[in-house]
């Protein structure tokens, strides 16, 4: 059996228990205490709204709702750990509700108190009596975590029920966490998170694996710094594309992970992203180019805003489909975010392009016309920033424009270009040829594997000989590419100095 991340004591011959925080927790308390010292997650946010439905077999499940943006946003069904309840997750459920997803945070029969909340559905099944026997070595813990997984099915249900009907994600803690892998095997859900889950039970040492294997929907998979090789082998059978195995740099077991700083909050926010095409709580603007095109752009606001990001994507994109992962992020570091659409666009990353799907670039349309397409939603960021600072984030043929945008004075306040285009395809309109000519910070992020290209060496060459910044990141994947975690490699040190760029803006 895989090593457990904390005190272990022998319960029963064939299986142990992780006394008070562990995955199996009973200890002769229903009550664990905090993990590893650590106080109690602060409540944060409006009151959810408790409900209760029918499991399977009749027991009445509790649950409390934090409403997202709407009924067709994603929701996140929330999964506690062993001796534990829907109290784990009173921070995180309303930091998901905030950025309008709905997340239902579900009482498992398997459980106890947490964070001052008392387990309703343990507390009617008589939970508290199969601990005891557990703790007395006359009992097992397994017939109730198995029927928690019916719980888990009556909560998908009641979603329908409810009206709920956006794309649906389960996030499971310690032993809650082997059973979202079977929600994802059997195809309940559309991507699933894994907070420290492990072959927990001996009598069936491969069952997590084996799920994690038939999946075909996205999975996350986080470890606490101590559980590598808890939570490794699990990881390792996930074959699912989108699918991500982290090892958080602090915390200690659980979800409760997700109270210990915002990186590692920010990880799930920025896998959920990613999939979902971004946050769901904003509106979307239609704007008129000079060209008479109607843009579409995704708008995210604060309500003390420092500035505003406009993010351009690269060509065969669409705002959702590359920048989902990152809005979350640049809303936390006090941003507010334009997200637009422009022609020379698709739906090569998911989500489709929505001003080419009212636009169609006409014949002989290169990527140097959308120039007045950008010019135009930087002219609409100025009148959000109401008076505020203006960022211009581009990929690919748009990050030449915002170049070309910031050397003919666009009024921004810094330009961040991923993989600026050269070559014919800007033929009249290449970066490089004005890097001279840009006054405001300009920061140039490369992918190490485009500068093995001699023309993509000297542009860079040629940015950093006019003194501008450049960063290398490792890999090969192109534009803002490079910095997504689902899409690339070992990025998050990389992509949290690029984002240190921003600093400056606002102060």
């Amino acid at each position: 059996m895989p090593r457990a991340p904390r005190r272990i004591i022998p319960l029963l011959a064939g299986f142990a228990l992780a006394c008070g925080t562990g995955v199996l927790a009973a200890c002769g308390a229903p009550d664990p205490p905090p993990q590893d010292g650590q106080a109690d997650a602060p409540a944060t946010g409006p009151t959810p709204e408790t409900v209760t439905f029918p499991s399977g077999d009749g027991l009445e499940i509790t649950a409390d709702l934090y409403a997202g943006a709407d009924p067709d946003a994603p929701v996140v069904l929330l999964f506690h750990q062993s001796a534990s309840s829907r109290g784990e997750f009173r921070s995180v459920g309303p930091a998901l509700a905030r950025l309008g997803y709905h997340a239902l945070a579900v009482d498992l029969r398997w459980g106890g108190r947490r964070n001052d909340v008392r387990n309703g559905t343990a507390a009617r099944y008589g939970t508290d009596s199969i601990m005891a026997a557990v703790d007395a070595g006359t009992g097992t813990p397994w017939p109730a975590i198995d029927a928690s997984y019916g719980d888990m099915i009556a909560a998908l249900a009641w979603l329908d029920v409810r009206g709920l009907a956006g794309p649906r994600y389960a996030l499971g803690s310690s032993a809650s966490a082997m059973l979202v892998y079977r929600l994802a095997a059997e195809g309940h859900v559309d991507g699933v998170s894994a907070y420290s889950p492990g072959e927990y039970d001996p009598a069936r040492p491969d069952r997590v694996r084996t799920w994690a294997a038939a999946s075909r929907v996205p999975i996350l998979t986080v470890a606490a710094p101590a559980e590598e090789e808890l939570v490794g082998p699990v990881a390792a059978a996930v074959g699912a594309p989108g699918s991500r195995y982290v090892v958080a740099g602090e915390g200690s077991h659980g979800a409760s992970i997700l109270d210990v700083g915002q990186a590692n909050l920010g990880t799930l926010l920025s896998f959920l992203g990613h999939h979902t095409g971004g946050p769901p709580a904003r509106s979307v603007d239609t704007l008129a180019a000079p060209d008479g095109v109607a843009l579409v752009l995704d708008r995210y606001q604060r309500p003390d805003t420092r500035g505003v990001v406009a993010l351009f994507h690269q060509g065969g994109g669409s705002a959702r489909g590359e920048y989902g992962f990152l809005v979350a992020e640049l809303l936390s570091r006090g941003f507010d975010v334009l997200a637009a659409d422009l022609q020379g666009g698709g739906d090569r990353f998911g989500p489709p392009n929505r001003t080419l799907a009212g636009a169609p670039e006409p014949a002989g349309w290169s990527y140097c016309d959308a120039r007045p397409q950008l010019d135009a939603v930087v002219a609409h960021a100025r009148t959000v920033a109401a008076g505020r600072p203006v960022v211009l984030w581009g990929s690919s043929y748009s990050g030449a424009l915002v170049v070309r945008a910031a050397a003919d004075g666009a009024p921004v306040s810094r330009v961040l270009a991923f993989s600026p285009a050269s070559g014919d395809p800007m033929e009249g309109c290449r970066p490089e040829t004005v890097a001279t000519r840009v006054a405001v910070p300009l920061l140039v992020v490369r992918p190490s594997g485009e500068l093995e290209i001699e023309s993509v060496a000297a542009q860079f060459e040629a940015f950093q000989a006019a003194g501008h910044e450049t960063r290398v990141v490792p890999g090969g994947s192109h534009g803002s590419s490079a910095v997504n975690p689902v899409r690339s490699a070992d990025v998050d040190d990389d992509l949290a100095r690029i984002l240190a760029f921003l600093d400056p803006v606002g102060r």
